[in-house]
């Protein structure tokens, strides 16, 4: 199992851009003859939780190789609607999955894993003093959070607008990021001593971090598979095995 997560400028491809073309067999292949991959795209936010469900499920079906490849979600769409052959698509924008399964371009889209917001945090507040909602973002000095373009940062603006308790957290914030995996980023290499992030964000966070869980209205991850598959069944299996999987990872299976 390999994850990816393809650069962000539009300009010449980059290095991993490439290295995925390569998978994908347009240029020298990188599988191994006679093994099967599986490409999955995936938003970002949930790369660091599908690593373990896709080596389980290369463990059970000898020969297949699940190659995770993150990016924001317009992206992928975008790369599937010109041709990139993913296997599947995951997302938690429920218009992307919507559109791309009225242009036939995805099968009926199945509801993966529902996730909510937390807060996270190495060290805010003053040493034995609870966390609280109010408490975190009043100790803060620089606070992450998505773009509303992004699902985490529209259901964070969202929150923002409803709850009392987060009052005065806009004011500390320090940049409004592309997507929930800079956040992490930000928060990881020290640049913000606070985030708002998809709750199984935390499981993958160094142990020195810590997370709040916040009153905000969960979030869909909603998967398909790619109506043009050379490998439909498989593909198909491995969403099934997701649902399994994914309440061990952090994140809740919504029937």
């Amino acid at each position: 199992m390999k994850a990816r997560m393809l650069g962000r400028n539009r300009g010449a491809p980059p290095r991993s851009a490439l290295a995925f073309l390569m998978c994908l067999g347009l240029v020298a292949g990188c599988s191994p003859r006679g093994s099967t991959s599986l490409f999955v795209g995936t938003a970002s936010s949930l790369v660091a939780t599908l690593r373990a469900p896709a080596r389980a499920f290369e463990e059970e079906h000898p020969g297949v190789r699940v190659e995770l490849i993150g990016d924001s979600s317009s992206r992928l769409a975008r790369q599937l609607e010109d041709g990139a052959p993913y296997d599947i698509f995951i997302s938690a924008r429920a218009d992307l999955v919507r559109a791309l399964h009225q242009a036939e371009l995805v099968n009926q889209p199945a509801t993966l894993a529902v996730t909510g917001l937390a807060l996270a945090y190495e060290r805010v507040t003053p040493p034995g003093e609870a966390p609280t909602v109010r408490g975190l973002i009043t100790h803060a000095t620089a606070v992450g959070v998505a773009d509303p373009s992004v699902p985490l940062g529209a259901r964070t603006e969202q929150w923002l607008a409803a709850s009392r308790d987060a009052a005065g957290l806009s004011s500390h914030v320090h940049a409004l990021e592309a997507n929930a995996l800079a956040v992490e980023r930000r928060l990881t290499a020290g640049e913000i001593d606070l985030a708002v992030l998809f709750t199984q964000q935390c499981a993958s966070l160094p142990r020195r971090f810590r997370c709040l869980p916040i009153d905000a209205a969960p979030v869909l991850y909603r998967g398909a598979v790619n109506s043009q598959s050379t490998s439909p069944e498989l593909a198909a299996a491995f969403l099934s095995d997701l649902r399994d999987a994914l309440p061990r990872r952090g994140v809740e299976v919504r029937p």
